[in-house]
């Protein structure tokens, strides 16, 4: 293995470091680790949710092991120290949803069974090794080329959303507030940043009628500055396509904490998301749920969500006055359910419009 010392690394190699970054909406502690994380939980009371990039390099691993191990960065000791914990700790793993939405095209959606197979048969035959079978297949010079996608990007999405997947009840609401939220950027010169997040929480209370925490989460720190957040949305081509194609995958990370977290209290493991992407991370990191159980097992009260607006870029006035008006939309709604039943169908079929002419508006304010 090629192993280097911190002063043997260019400045360029040391910025572009990989790292995997472990997170749960459950454990209220910050995870530096996986050892961190070991310490903190029984390792038998924990199941592993992989996201859609270490699948992707799971999956070149198996069929390019030489490619990732002449990387100059430490993809390749990062991706086997993730295996080694995986093993030696005989440690549930669930790859489901990255490797779904890594195999879905570009231009509709759809599943590409070709690409699904191909890296499902990958990534499982990783696992089905021991550590130093993983090794010895490591120093293999092989090249199995990866099925691509067949379609292309396309200047709507709104195909997309019609696909049947894991993500798509979700992504109907998440992909109408980014849609929002990068049109109302627009007006950045004019208003405040706080006027922007207070437009953005009353369009969503009167139009989409649902608040999502990570994507409240993901509103805090796109309006308060933070450069690389806003970066996933914000790309340096013009083309419709790629700004779309851009607001569309930021659109998918932000179902993944709920998809994830949903599993504790149907299987009584701790879901644990693991991804490369620090910023993913960071809105993962930000909320933590808290609740009662009785007899040890079952939920006294439904969970509610604690959220941390402490790295956003947020004045403490700049943030009381955002909190007030929140506030009182919360307030207003604190019995909307409990009287009223909610239709998932209405509101699909509500977003289904309202994402068409969004992206409409946004198409003709570029």
């Amino acid at each position: 293995m090629n192993t280097q010392t911190l002063g043997e690394i260019t400045l360029k190699e040391w910025l572009f470091r990989m790292k995997f970054y472990y997170s749960s909406l459950y454990i209220h502690e910050t995870l530096s680790s996986f050892e961190d994380l070991k310490n903190k939980i029984d390792p038998q009371l924990i199941e592993l949710y992989l996201d859609t990039n270490i699948c992707i390099y799971l999956t070149k691993l198996y069929k390019e092991p030489s490619s990732l191990v002449s990387q100059t960065d430490n993809t390749f000791e990062e991706l086997l120290g993730l295996l080694k914990n995986i093993e030696t700790n005989n440690l549930l793993v669930d790859f489901s949803l990255g490797l779904e939405e890594s195999c879905r095209e570009l231009s509709n959606f759809e599943i590409n069974m070709s690409k699904f197979n191909d890296m499902n048969n990958a990534i499982r035959s990783l696992f089905e090794m021991d550590y130093f079978q993983m090794l010895q297949h490591s120093k293999l010079i092989k090249f199995e080329p990866f099925i691509k996608h067949e379609t292309r990007k396309t200047n709507s999405k709104t195909n997309s959303l019609e696909s049947v997947s894991s993500f798509q009840r979700l992504l109907f609401v998440s992909y109408a507030c980014l849609l929002k939220m990068y049109i109302l950027d627009k007006k950045k010169n004019l208003k405040s940043n706080t006027q922007l997040i207070i437009e953005y929480f009353d369009f969503v209370e009167k139009e989409i009628d649902i608040f999502s925490a990570s994507i409240t989460m993901f509103a805090h720190y796109y309006f308060s500055g933070n450069n690389k957040i806003r970066k996933l949305i914000h790309k340096t081509k013009n083309n419709d396509e790629d700004k779309l194609h851009a607001i569309w995958n930021a659109s998918l990370d932000l179902t993944f904490p709920a998809l994830v977290s949903q599993k504790f209290l149907k299987d009584k493991i701790i879901p644990v998301f693991v991804t490369a992407d620090e910023n993913l991370w960071l809105i993962f990191d930000s909320m933590k749920m808290k609740f009662m159980i009785t007899n040890g097992t079952e939920a006294a009260l439904p969970p509610f969500l604690e959220v941390d607006y402490t790295r956003t870029n947020w004045t403490q006035a700049e943030l009381q006055e955002i909190n007030n008006f929140y506030d009182g939309i919360m307030e207003r709604r604190k019995y909307k359910f409990v009287f009223n039943n909610f239709d998932q169908e209405e509101l699909i079929n509500r977003m289904r419009i309202l994402c068409f002419n969004l992206e409409k508006e946004l198409k003709n304010s570029l």
